[in-house]
């Protein structure tokens, strides 16, 4: 909202809206975590799931889906496979680890599930107990550890489950079904999330 000042002002002349102290520390904190986990990315391999990312790309290629009949560890959906397909070729054609890719997909989501956080509970910002759980949230060790150098895709799947959360807060349950779906195509734990009949009844 425009105060008496500020109108008939040119919106190029007008102040930019500065940060307040705790979202620059929630900025702050979400820059140097993501560091930390690219650098990690870049100088570590990884947990046993990098290994078994990099197995299954090679059982695909030989059995198809035939690989979860014969691999018992497969247990990500089969949308994974070209998932992992992609980040192989993007690695082969920026000269870069397979590793570093597998986690940049992560890392680049723990960034999206920041900024979901912040919007879905932005009614309640006046709140500091929000603003500190943006900062500890945006700080994470577990989410450095987990994404910078296990190697795991939750994260994704985590992104999509709350994107859709939002959307459909937004009243946009078209597409924050086709967001639920694509976490779904990570991993099968977002069942747990689906909406059962009472829930949905009006």
């Amino acid at each position: 909202m425009l105060t008496a000042g500020e109108v008939g002002v040119p919106e190029q002349s007008r102040p930019a809206r500065r940060l307040e102290r705790w979202q620059w520390a929630v900025v702050s904190a979400a820059a140097a975590a993501f560091c930390c986990k690219i650098v990690l990315a870049l100088n570590t391999y990884g947990s046993n799931d990098v290994y078994s990312f990099e197995q299954l790309l090679e059982w695909w290629r030989y059995l198809g889906v035939d690989l979860f009949r014969a691999v018992p560890g497969a247990n990500n959906p089969p949308s994974m496979l070209y998932v992992l397909a992609f980040l192989r070729w993007t690695a082969q054609t920026t000269g870069m680890t397979v590793s570093f890719w597998f986690h940049m997909p992560a890392i680049l989501a723990d960034l999206g599930n920041l900024w979901l956080v912040w919007r879905l509970l932005e009614p309640r910002m006046g709140e500091r107990s929000i603003r500190w759980a943006l900062i500890l949230m945006a700080a994470s060790p577990a989410l450095i550890l987990i994404s910078g150098y296990h190697g795991q895709n939750d994260s994704v799947m985590i992104f999509f489950l709350l994107l859709s959360t939002y959307l459909v807060e937004k009243g946009r349950t078209v597409s924050g079904g086709a967001a639920f779906g694509l976490s779904l195509c990570i991993k099968v734990a977002p069942m747990i999330a689906a909406p059962d009949r009472k829930s949905t009844r009006l």
